[in-house]
């Protein structure tokens, strides 16, 4: 029957197209196509007809016809049964005898029950029911007493027979029971056993004993009638349902003497009771679990009328506005998103609105607030009534921004590649759909070791290597078959013997116009790189299989955030056992500092229905990491009160630790920054006082700022929290004047001091001028100037009034007296003698004399330099 419902045209039907079925329609049909006893949905104010194979047994002829027709125009007396199911209340039918005008009349037992759309309307029928034909007529077959005659007597044995149901006729003040051989069988005895009152009551299950016992004694004269079900035991061990009516009859005292009616083996019957009860429960916990998966799914869920009011939303919907989702029900979309937005989406929604699905991706200014604009992925669906007319849509809004902003990253990424591909050496051809080259170019002539005449005459089986030829022509099928281009990776044969690994795209070019199609192939030489590139596929697997495994912590609590389960990644994260967790026990785990915060969230949480926290969690190495925490409830269908709660856990530490890290970067960056633009300032300033010209001041304001530079290139090279050293500073001005190597060795200079004594970060470009100032003046008139000549700067850790500093000293030596004469006073000696210590609190000494320049200067170190070697001071 499954597959005649799927193969009829129910476009045509009340019903309307089947991939616009309610969710409720769809999932009530798939439960009843599964169900093992008649049953049937009808849908709509038509009533319209779905139904399995059992029920299609009782319509006879009038199936497959009745598939999408009224119940009412197929079976008016079933629609008639069916009318207070239509209007809320289940209706339960026990041999309820309905007519049928293609066949005789039947009894039916089952139930009729009200089947909702999601806003809790009534909007169609679901019923489950038994044929209960025989054994009605068996238990209300006419009574055959001494007045009746042989023939009625007859006839009444005849239906007793055909209906398997045992009559019988006791004597209540002897116990004795008329011999009755079916009665016999449905008790458990042999056909010639003298049936008694105690025979019976030694098979009654003793939960029903009294129940049978107090039959006479609840009957009166005037009400003699009576009808039990009860249970027996019988020798194979089975328990069978028993269904028995009849009557008591008194004598002129008014006492009970006989009891004489009909019993009938229900067991059947009770199974299927049984399994409707089941089916309804089934119906009503997935109707509850669709509606728990909405508010849970992270993804808008709207249904508007045709007013285009509020219906039904999902949580993610009230999270969205930041209100509670009753809060919109009646109001119009216009109303809630605004002119602007509504006038974007409103030829989509006038689409849907005339029965079209529209699918379409919307990009929503400032939808993750001022300024950050979000894509959404929207699906608009039409809900049909029975005629056809369009009642309400269902907009399924899914924020893609992340796809999105992944997508674009991807392309980026793909067009950088392709035009890396597009610059590099590639091989080229045109295939026909034969496997015979047509075209080719010069790099795929070489990574096939022939010429271009060769080639054009071989064809893809020719230069392939037989163990690679099978999958080469699987992806040309591949290629012919799909839209998209077919890749490998294979050998290649030249015609020494050599193999050539490569790259193969396939992509199948489309002509038309009568030219028959080819094959683009994309061929990269993979020789040299195939061993690097499997190391990194190996990589990336590890990679993957490390990221997917990255897992979160799931649970379930009770009120007050008691907890009742939580998944085996909470034991490995913190180390704590299952049953130690449970009720608060899962709080051991929190950060003490954030107990307040989490159990203020948890006393919120119900009026609120949500519990958002972030905290601290302990792992089992004792070490604590930031968590984000987040929970919904699940609510009593009946009541609406709180079951229980559903929560994630999730690790946002490393997200916190970047938060902060990227705040040190800021801080540093406008403090180095600040202090760069007052050392340029100054620098300046000092310059134009010391030039006799435009030409002089550029000359030495463009040096200057190069050593300036250069200690920045330095400094911008250390990590957050990291300083520069002076053998590093010395060294990098030294090697920009060409006086030392990256190494710090020249033939005219010698650096003599420990490594790793670290600069305060403020006085690092402040004390770079100064050495360039020196490094200057020894190359234009000192120790540089000449090869003569010599320059020392030694430097060492001293301790001054208990405070580390660097003591440097720098020596000259190998000047001629002529060039040793006081120099007029320049910038250089007074940056030394006057800058460094003002700024720097430095102690500095600057003397020439009658070899060359011999200068000082002690300044304290970082307060992150570690203790070493000093000199008392």
């Amino acid at each position: 029957m499954a597959r005649r419902v799927g193969a009829v045209d129910w476009g045509s039907t009340p019903l309307g197209p089947r991939a616009a079925w309610p969710p409720p329609l769809t999932q009530a049909v798939g439960l009843m196509l599964v169900m093992r006893q008649p049953a049937f949905v009808g849908w709509g104010p038509e009533v319209a007809l779905v139904y399995n194979d059992d029920f299609a047994s009782l319509l006879g002829p009038r199936h497959p016809e009745a598939l999408g027709r009224p119940l009412a125009e197929v079976w008016p007396a079933l629609a008639l049964a069916g009318r207070s199911a239509l209007r809320g209340a289940p209706q339960a039918l026990s041999d309820q005898p309905l007519g049928r005008d293609w066949a005789d009349p039947v009894a039916l037992t089952g139930s009729l029950s009200p089947l909702r759309d999601g806003t809790d309307r009534v909007a169609g029928l679901f019923g489950v029911l038994a044929d209960s034909t025989r054994q009605a007529m068996a238990l209300h077959a006419p009574r055959a007493d001494q007045a009746q005659s042989r023939a009625e007597a007859e006839n009444l044995a005849r239906i007793l027979e055909a209906f398997e149901a045992a009559d019988y006729d006791t004597d209540l003040l002897t116990g004795e029971i008329r011999p009755s051989p079916r009665l016999n069988a449905l008790y458990g005895y042999p056909p010639d056993h003298p049936l008694s009152m105690a025979d019976c009551r030694a098979r009654y299950h003793p939960d029903d004993l009294e129940s049978v016992r107090s039959i006479s004694a609840e009957a009166k004269p005037g009400e003699p009638r009576f009808q039990r079900e009860f249970r027996i035991h019988l020798p194979d061990g089975t328990v069978r349902w028993v269904l028995s009516r009849g009557e008591i009859l008194f004598d002129d005292a008014g006492r009970p003497v006989r009891a004489r009616g009909a019993a009938i083996d229900i067991t059947e019957r009770k199974r299927l009771d049984a399994a409707l009860r089941d089916s309804e429960a089934r119906l009503r916990r997935n109707q509850e679990d669709l509606r728990t998966i909405a508010d849970a799914v992270p993804v808008q869920i709207i249904t508007l009328d045709r007013d285009q009011r509020y219906r039904f939303v999902n949580a993610e919907v009230g999270r969205s506005f930041g209100l509670p989702k009753e809060a919109l029900h009646g109001r119009t979309l216009r109303e809630q998103v605004g002119e602007r937005t509504y006038a974007r989406l409103r030829p989509w929604i006038e689409r849907a609105l005339s029965g079209q699905t529209v699918r379409f991706e919307d990009m929503e200014p400032d939808r993750h607030g001022p300024g950050r604009h979000g894509w959404t992925e929207e699906t608009y669906i039409p809900r049909l009534s029975a005629n056809g007319r369009v009642e309400e849509i269902v907009l399924v809004d899914h924020d893609i921004t992340e796809r999105k902003e992944t997508e674009n990253a991807l392309r980026d990424s793909e067009e950088r590649l392709a035009s890396i591909f597009a610059s590099a050496t590639v091989g080229l051809s045109e295939v026909s759909l034969d496997g015979r080259f047509l075209q080719v170019n010069e790099e795929l002539c070489r990574i096939l070791g022939r010429p271009r005449e060769q080639v054009l005459e071989l064809g893809i089986a020719d230069v392939t290597h037989p163990d690679d030829l099978p999958p080469s022509l699987e992806a040309v099928a591949r290629a012919l078959e799909e839209s998209g281009p077919a890749a490998l990776d294979k050998r290649y044969l030249q015609p020494d013997g050599r193999i050539t690994w490569a790259n193969s795209r396939i992509t199948r070019l489309r002509h038309g116009a009568g030219r028959p199609d080819t094959l683009l192939v994309v061929t990269v030489d993979l020789t040299a790189r195939r061993a690097a590139e499997s190391a990194l596929r190996r990589s990336e697997r590890r990679l993957r299989t490390l990221i997917d495994g990255i897992p979160q912590i799931v649970w379930r609590a009770g009120q007050g955030g008691r907890w009742t389960w939580s998944s085996p990644q909470w034991t490995a994260f913190t180390g704590l056992a299952v049953e130690d967790s449970l009720g608060p026990g899962w709080l051991d785990a929190i950060h003490p500092d954030d107990h307040g915060n989490v159990l203020e969230a948890w006393d919120l949480a119900p009026e609120r229905s949500g519990f958002d926290v972030e905290h601290r969690l302990r792992n089992a190495d004792g070490d604590y990491r930031w968590f984000a925490t987040r929970a919904r409830p699940v609510r009593e269908e009946a009541t609406g009160a709180i079951a229980e709660w559903l929560g994630t856990s999730t690790d946002i530490d490393e997200l916190r630790r970047l938060q902060e890290e990227t705040h040190v970067l800021v801080m540093e960056l406008q403090h180095r920054t600040r202090n760069l633009i007052g050392v340029v300032r100054s620098l300046a300033e000092r310059t134009i006082l010391g030039s006799s010209g435009l030409e002089e001041f550029r000359s030495r304001f463009r040096d200057r700022l190069a050593a300036l530079a250069r200690v920045n290139g330095l400094l911008a090279q250390k990590d957050v929290g990291q300083r520069v050293t002076f053998d590093e500073l010395i060294r990098i001005e030294l090697a920009g004047l060409g006086a030392v190597d990256g190494e710090g060795h020249g033939p005219q200079v010698r650096l003599t001091g420990p490594t790793g004594l670290r600069l305060r970060s403020s006085m690092v470009q402040t004390l770079a001028l100064g050495l360039h100032e020196l490094a200057t003046n020894a190359l234009k008139y000192g120790a540089l100037s000449r090869p003569e000549g010599h320059l020392e700067v030694s430097w060492s850790l001293v301790s001054v009034g208990g405070e580390d500093r660097i003591r440097v000293e720098w020596i000259e030596r190998g000047v001629p007296p002529t060039l040793t004469g006081e120099p007029r006073r320049g910038y250089g000696r007074e940056l030394i003698e006057r800058a460094l210590p003002y700024q720097l609190r430095a102690e500095t000494t600057y003397e020439i004399g009658p070899e060359g320049v011999r200068c000082t200067i002690t300044l304290p170190v970082s307060s992150t330099m570690a203790a070493g070697p000093r000199v008392g001071g």
